[in-house]
Protein backbone atom coordinates (compact mmCIF):
# COMPACT_ATOMS: atom_id res chain seq x y z
CA UNK A 1 0.00 0.00 0.00
CA UNK A 2 2.79 2.42 0.84
CA UNK A 3 4.37 1.82 -2.56
CA UNK A 4 1.12 2.77 -4.28
CA UNK A 5 0.76 5.89 -2.16
CA UNK A 6 4.34 6.91 -3.01
CA UNK A 7 3.60 6.47 -6.71
CA UNK A 8 0.37 8.49 -6.43
CA UNK A 9 2.36 11.27 -4.76
CA UNK A 10 4.93 11.08 -7.56
CA UNK A 11 2.13 11.32 -10.14
CA UNK A 12 0.85 14.45 -8.39
CA UNK A 13 4.31 15.97 -8.56
CA UNK A 14 4.55 15.23 -12.28
CA UNK A 15 1.15 16.85 -12.77
CA UNK A 16 2.34 19.95 -10.90
CA UNK A 17 5.24 20.11 -13.35
CA UNK A 18 2.74 20.00 -16.26
CA UNK A 19 3.86 16.51 -17.21
CA UNK A 20 0.33 15.13 -17.39
CA UNK A 21 1.19 12.22 -19.68
CA UNK A 22 3.68 10.75 -17.22
CA UNK A 23 1.29 11.32 -14.32
CA UNK A 24 -1.46 9.49 -16.21
CA UNK A 25 0.83 6.55 -16.97
CA UNK A 26 1.87 6.24 -13.32
CA UNK A 27 -1.74 6.39 -12.12
CA UNK A 28 -2.85 3.84 -14.73
CA UNK A 29 -0.16 1.47 -13.52
CA UNK A 30 -1.20 1.98 -9.91
CA UNK A 31 -4.87 1.34 -10.75
CA UNK A 32 -3.86 -1.89 -12.47
CA UNK A 33 -1.77 -2.87 -9.44
CA UNK A 34 -4.68 -2.19 -7.07
CA UNK A 35 -6.96 -4.26 -9.30
CA UNK A 36 -4.45 -7.11 -9.12
CA UNK A 37 -4.32 -6.85 -5.32
CA UNK A 38 -8.13 -6.73 -5.13
CA UNK A 39 -8.38 -9.90 -7.18
CA UNK A 40 -5.84 -11.74 -5.03
CA UNK A 41 -6.90 -10.42 -1.58
CA UNK A 42 -9.49 -12.35 0.41
CA UNK A 43 -9.87 -10.32 3.62
CA UNK A 44 -12.75 -7.82 3.58
CA UNK A 45 -10.93 -5.06 5.55
CA UNK A 46 -8.03 -5.19 3.11
CA UNK A 47 -10.38 -5.12 0.11
CA UNK A 48 -12.18 -2.11 1.58
CA UNK A 49 -8.88 -0.21 1.88
CA UNK A 50 -7.90 -1.22 -1.63
CA UNK A 51 -11.25 -0.05 -3.01
CA UNK A 52 -10.76 3.36 -1.36
CA UNK A 53 -7.26 3.51 -2.76
CA UNK A 54 -8.52 2.64 -6.24
CA UNK A 55 -11.20 5.34 -6.02
CA UNK A 56 -8.55 7.86 -4.97
CA UNK A 57 -6.40 6.90 -7.98
CA UNK A 58 -9.40 7.16 -10.31
CA UNK A 59 -10.22 10.61 -8.92
CA UNK A 60 -6.63 11.74 -9.45
CA UNK A 61 -6.75 10.38 -13.00
CA UNK A 62 -9.97 12.27 -13.75
CA UNK A 63 -8.49 15.51 -12.39
CA UNK A 64 -5.36 15.11 -14.50
CA UNK A 65 -7.41 14.36 -17.62
CA UNK A 66 -9.61 17.39 -16.93
CA UNK A 67 -6.54 19.60 -16.56
CA UNK A 68 -5.03 18.24 -19.75
CA UNK A 69 -8.29 18.83 -21.64
CA UNK A 70 -8.62 22.37 -20.28
CA UNK A 71 -5.06 23.21 -21.28
CA UNK A 72 -5.67 21.72 -24.72
CA UNK A 73 -8.73 23.92 -25.19
CA UNK A 74 -6.82 26.95 -23.96
CA UNK A 75 -3.90 26.28 -26.29
CA UNK A 76 -6.28 25.69 -29.19
CA UNK A 77 -8.08 29.00 -28.62
CA UNK A 78 -4.79 30.88 -28.21
CA UNK A 79 -3.32 29.55 -31.47
CA UNK A 80 -3.58 32.10 -34.30
CA UNK A 81 -5.46 31.06 -37.40
CA UNK A 82 -3.14 30.18 -40.28
CA UNK A 83 -5.82 30.08 -42.92
CA UNK A 84 -7.16 32.98 -44.95
CA UNK A 85 -10.83 32.16 -44.48
CA UNK A 86 -10.65 30.22 -41.21
CA UNK A 87 -10.95 26.94 -43.11
CA UNK A 88 -8.62 24.02 -43.00
CA UNK A 89 -8.34 23.13 -46.66
CA UNK A 90 -4.88 22.53 -47.95
CA UNK A 91 -4.89 25.44 -50.42
CA UNK A 92 -6.02 27.99 -47.82
CA UNK A 93 -2.72 28.10 -45.96
CA UNK A 94 -1.30 31.61 -46.20
CA UNK A 95 0.93 32.63 -43.29
CA UNK A 96 2.00 36.23 -43.47
CA UNK A 97 5.13 37.53 -41.77
CA UNK A 98 4.70 40.52 -39.49
CA UNK A 99 5.09 43.84 -41.32
CA UNK A 100 7.99 44.98 -39.16
CA UNK A 101 9.87 41.77 -40.05
CA UNK A 102 9.52 42.49 -43.77
CA UNK A 103 10.73 46.09 -43.34
CA UNK A 104 13.61 45.04 -41.06
CA UNK A 105 14.77 42.45 -43.59
CA UNK A 106 14.76 45.07 -46.37
CA UNK A 107 16.66 47.52 -44.18
CA UNK A 108 19.33 44.90 -43.52
CA UNK A 109 19.72 44.30 -47.24
CA UNK A 110 19.76 48.05 -47.92
CA UNK A 111 16.68 47.91 -50.14
CA UNK A 112 14.46 50.30 -48.21
CA UNK A 113 15.04 53.31 -45.98
CA UNK A 114 14.28 52.83 -42.29
CA UNK A 115 10.65 53.50 -41.47
CA UNK A 116 9.55 56.10 -38.99
CA UNK A 117 7.17 55.66 -36.08
CA UNK A 118 3.54 55.85 -37.18
CA UNK A 119 4.34 55.16 -40.84
CA UNK A 120 1.70 53.11 -42.66
CA UNK A 121 3.32 49.78 -43.49
CA UNK A 122 0.22 48.24 -45.03
CA UNK A 123 1.25 49.32 -48.51
CA UNK A 124 4.69 47.71 -48.17
CA UNK A 125 4.81 44.80 -50.61
CA UNK A 126 6.07 41.44 -49.44
CA UNK A 127 9.35 40.14 -50.88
Amino acid sequence: MEEILRHVQMAREYALLNNYETASIILSDMIAKVDHYLFNTHGEPDKSNLRRLKEMCNTEMRMINDLRNELGLFAESATPKLYSNGGSQRGDFCPEPPRNYVVDQRERRGEAPPHTEGEDLSSTPHP
